[in-house]
């Protein structure tokens, strides 16, 4: 490698050495202390070989006097190419303003990452490292990583840890957020947990208080589930506290839906709209301009990406992509079999909204039901498990 390093600094010459003579040619190159390295025969009569740019000078008239014909095969190095750029000095200037303007541009921060929050939104930190010195485009030798790092633990009780890494064009910053800890029970007012809606109690988890059902038992919204006034054993006075805990309860939800004769669909033209913009130093250009598209209905599709040179070195330009494909909306005819599933698919769509994430289905039933005037009806009764208890606080008096 160094020897490599070497022989590219001070120019070197590919050469071939053809006639009967080659070996005279190499010995007398030896004889005046002319080094060729890498010799490779190629025939009976020719061989090819590297030699110093220097050596190259003194190469002509021993070949001459070894009657040997020696052809240049390539010329390398830094002084051929200073050479060969010489007389292009518009260039030459243009190279060197482009190597110190790059230069210039790896000096300063064109990425911004947070990683490790689950709570805290990324943008409130975001916003957090910016009022502290860390932006896009500042120096990164103005960035203080410990005074960021001390104003954010100092501004913000959610934090356990904060790194900062700079890595090429990027700073990372590292979060831990604090496990927050719940109110002490003495801080909290007593209260009673209550039904938030009708069901047929399935299980009773007590953790402070007293239950006032048990399972099988039929409860309505507002119904006392576990009391937070606890008798006390001896005097028989009630002691007020903050009730706890969970009642399971079988809820039923009920969506019904007409049965349709057809369905509303939207499908794609084929017609595409493209443009895309380029954001530089902050700066957006447009390509196309903003004009032209002219679909009623449309579905977007954007790809937006930050140029960069290896997983750290972020330059300060970015791509976005936008698509638009025209929709047209259409009505498609449906039997009797494909109407009561779509309308199943509706209701499922409809229940997603309407059931409590945290409960749990345990079984669906379906029927089909006519108004007066003889439409059909698709009817899904959804039996759920959930926590149907609700905290109340206790008034006062």
């Amino acid at each position: 490698m160094i020897f490599k390093l070497i022989n590219f600094f001070r120019g070197y010459v590919h050469i071939k050495i053809s006639n009967k003579f080659v070996e005279r040619f190499i010995n007398i190159c030896t004889y005046h202390n002319l080094f060729l390295w890498d010799i490779v025969r190629e025939d009976d009569a020719s061989v090819t070989a590297y030699l110093s740019r220097r050596a190259f000078r003194e190469a002509g008239a021993i070949a001459e006097k070894a009657n040997v014909t020696m052809e240049v095969l390539k010329k390398g190095g830094l002084p051929y190419i200073l050479a060969r750029y010489k007389k292009r000095k518009a260039f030459a200037a243009g190279a060197l303003l482009f190597i110190i303007t790059f230069a210039y541009l790896m000096s300063l921060v064109w990425y911004v990452e947070v990683i490790g929050n689950e709570r805290i939104p990324t943008e409130e930190l975001l916003n957090e490292v910016k009022n502290s010195g860390i932006y896009i485009g500042v120096s990164k030798g103005k960035i203080d990583r410990d005074s960021v790092i001390t104003d954010m633990m100092l501004s913000r009780d959610d934090l356990s840890w904060v790194g900062i890494y700079v890595k090429g064009t990027k700073v990372t910053v590292h979060v831990t957020e604090r496990d927050l800890m719940p109110p002490a029970e003495d801080d909290k007012p007593p209260c009673d947990i209550v039904a938030i809606k009708d069901g047929v109690v399935k299980e009773v988890i007590v953790k402070a208080g007293i239950a006032a059902v048990k399972e099988g038992d039929s409860v309505f919204k507002g119904d006392v589930l576990i009391k937070g006034d606890v008798p006390l054993k001896f005097s028989g006075d009630l002691l007020h506290v903050h009730a706890r805990g969970e009642v399971y309860a079988v809820t039923w939800y009920d969506i019904k839906k007409e049965v349709p004769a057809y369905k509303t669909v939207k499908d794609r033209t084929g017609k595409t709209y493209k443009k895309t913009r380029i954001d530089i130093f902050g700066k957006s250009v447009y390509l196309p301009k903003l004009s032209n598209m002219s679909y009623a209905e449309y579905e977007e599709e954007v790809q937006s990406r930050t140029l960069s040179l290896g997983q750290n070195v972020y330059l300060p330009v970015s791509v976005t992509e936008y698509r638009f494909n025209e929709i047209q909306t259409v009505q498609v005819s449906l039997n009797e079999e494909e109407a009561i599933e779509y309308c199943v698919s509706l209701i499922e769509e409809e229940a997603k909204d309407v059931i409590p994430e945290n409960a749990e289905v345990l079984a669906k039933y379906r029927r089909y039901v006519y108004d007066e005037n003889g439409k059909k009806y698709v009817e899904m009764i959804y039996e759920c498990k959930e926590n149907i208890g609700v905290t109340v606080v206790k008034a006062k008096g």
